[in-house]
Formats: structure tokens, sequence, C-alpha cells
């Protein structure tokens, strides 16, 4: 709600924000790095103590965590006052510590499989650190937008992962009566042809390149067939199960979008943004919303204003993608997404700041 409101400020040039990544690479970084990955770990934190039986981390030390992700964001506002390996460090450190907190209740449990989530935080900690070597000049790794277009990309395939695991779940138990349908070799390839996609996206050869856009359709497909079993039309009277299929939808116009775009038919930025804000918008809001009621112990069912904000979100994500397309409205649509962010992220505070801040209303832990 306040990262896209500042860099609306910085974009327009009311405001020269006092950081020596320069302000785009900071929006890019800090969306990345301070939103999306804050959202996932929050998902980790309350997925892992579940899958291993533990009691979900608690009291000063997940405070302490949560005062590391807030002390980077801090310290990337101000970076030109301060120390560039300070600066580093303490933005850097969130990832790694977050990976040390839940690896080893997953070791002791012998919870092999979930261990990938660690590997995933781990490399997503390697391009952040790639991108502060980068940014100051330690290093040339091919500049800081390739650095995080590498990001966005391991957090399609947290999406991938996390939204086959509980897409089925949230349609079938929010609208009573439906039955998904599975395709065992398309659940079967979902992640392989994402993870294979990512992969030669981010090998730097132009050979690699086209390969990977081949591979964006081919996902695009084998994605499209796993949504067409989830049964997206009885999610229209449920904003809670809609919008995250509509985020799933718009991760397959996202990979589409991704594989023109490295053939030269699109620019960049549209199949960047359509990955961004179109896909990991809904998405998170979605599952913050739907999480955010379970494991307060309240129903699951949002207050109309938050439909609204499910639909602003998605407006956002489609008019940012579209921006780069034309010339003569660029700036009022970029402007235009982002008001229509910030009034969605404005509902959802509005919302579940006081459903987060005040205890279980069955009473129980969590």
């Amino acid at each position: 709600m306040l990262l896209l409101p500042l860099w609306l400020l910085i974009f327009t040039g009311k405001l020269d924000l006092a950081t020596r990544l320069g302000g785009a690479a900071w929006h890019g970084h800090e969306m990345l790095y301070g939103y999306a990955f804050a959202v996932i770990a929050g998902f980790l934190l309350t997925a892992v103590y579940n899958w291993v039986g533990k009691p979900h981390l608690s009291g000063w030390k997940l405070g302490a965590l949560a005062g590391l992700w807030a002390l980077g964001r801090l310290i990337m506002l101000c970076s030109d006052a301060l120390p560039v390996w300070l600066v580093g460090i303490v933005d850097i450190a969130f990832l790694p510590v977050l990976t040390a907190v839940l690896a080893p209740p997953l070791i002791k449990a012998k919870n092999w499989p979930n261990l990938g989530f660690m590997g995933l935080l781990l490399l997503a900690s390697a391009y952040n650190l790639a991108f502060h070597l980068d940014k100051a000049g330690i290093v040339d790794l091919g500049g800081s937008l390739s650095l995080l277009t590498a990001s966005v990309e391991i957090l399609v395939v947290f999406v991938v992962v996390l939204t086959g695991r509980v897409m089925v779940m949230f349609t079938e138990n929010g609208i009573p009566g439906t039955k998904t349908r599975k395709i065992k070799w398309v659940e079967f390839l979902a992640l392989p042809s994402a993870g294979a996609f990512v992969v030669f996206d981010l090998l730097p050869f132009a050979w690699a390149t086209i390969a990977a856009s081949l591979l964006a359709f081919v996902a695009a497909f084998i994605h499209a067939l796993r949504l067409s079993g989830w049964q997206s039309l009885r999610t229209l009277k449920t904003p809670l199960v809609w919008v995250l299929h509509a985020g799933y939808a718009l991760l397959i116009a996202a990979l589409v979008a991704k594989g023109l775009a490295n053939l030269g038919h699109l620019p960049p930025s549209v199949a960047l943004h359509a990955f961004t804000v179109a896909t990991l918008g809904p998405i998170t809001l979605g599952m913050m919303s739907r999480i955010g009621l379970g494991h307060t112990g309240r129903m699951i069912k949002v207050p109309p204003h938050m439909a609204a904000a499910f639909a602003l979100v998605i407006a956002a994500g489609l008019i940012r993608a579209a921006a780069p397309l034309t010339s003569a409205f660029y700036m009022e649509m970029v402007l235009l997404s982002g008001l229509g962010w910030t009034v969605a992220f404005a509902l959802f505070t509005f919302s579940y700041f006081p459903v987060l801040s005040s205890p279980r209303v069955d009473g129980q832990a969590g």
C-alpha cells in the first residue's frame, strides 16, 4: 500500500529517493524482496510447522525475524547515506535467516520433498547478493534488471508449486458440490515445464533464450490444461476463489507474453509486469485473504469491498502489463495501475489489520 505511491512520486519526478540504486531498481527490488518474498515467508512460516506437526514460531523469535525484514526495507530507503557493505548485509540477511529457521524442523521430520522450498529461498538469496554486487560496481553481473527478472522467475516456480497444492482444496471447500478434475500427466509436467522454462531463461546464451520462449509456450499450454480441470466458471460467485483462478489464468498469459518477448514480438516490460503485477498481485492478495481468515478461526468469507479489492488488483495488473504497448498514454496507464494497486491494498489493510492484530476467535494458538 505504501511502496506503490512512493514509487509513483519518484516515477513522476515529485520525489528524489536517497538511494544509490536508482529509483527503478529500488522499485523492482522492493516489490520482489520487500513484498513478494515476505508473502512467501508468511506462507512458509504457517505451512512448515503444520507439515511437521510442531508449534509455530512465535514470541521474540518471530518478532526478530519480522524486525530483520522491516530493517531491510528501511535501510534500502536510505542506502545512499550508508556503507555499501552494510546495506547489502542487512537486506540480504532475511531469506538466509528464514531458511535457517525453517530447514531444521523439516530435516528433523525427514520431510525431504519440502526442503525444495529452502533451495529456492537460497537461490533467491544468491540473486539478491548478485543484485547488490552489481549495483555497487563490485562485479558486472549483467545489470540489475536481468537479475531482478531472474528473481521474478524464481517466484513463478513458488507460485506453480503453492497453487498446485492449495487450489483444488480451496476450490472444493469454498464451493460446496464442486469436484475438480486432475489429468495425471498434466500434474506430472506442471512443475517440470515451468522449471525448464526458468532454467533456460536464466542461461546467458542466445540459443537458450529461444529455447526458453518455446518452453514458455509449452508451459502455458500445460498449465491451461491444468486450469481447465479446476471448474473456474463455478467460482464466479465466490471472490476468495475466483481471485486465485484469475491470478493463475494471468500466469498462463504471462508465460505466453514471455515467449513472445523472447522472440522480439513484445516489449520485455509487458512480460515482466504480467508476471509481477498481473500474476503475483491477485494470487498473493487472494492467498493472504484466504489464509488470514482460516488461520484466525474465522468464517472463510470476505466482505463485499474485498471483492472490489480483488477486481482492482487484477485491473492494475492488466493495465500495467499493457502500458508499454502505447506511448501516447503510457504515463497515465502506469499511474492508473498504481492507483488501483494502492486502493486494493488499502482495502485489504482496512479489513485485515483488526483480524491479524487480535487473538484467534476460537481461542486456539496460531
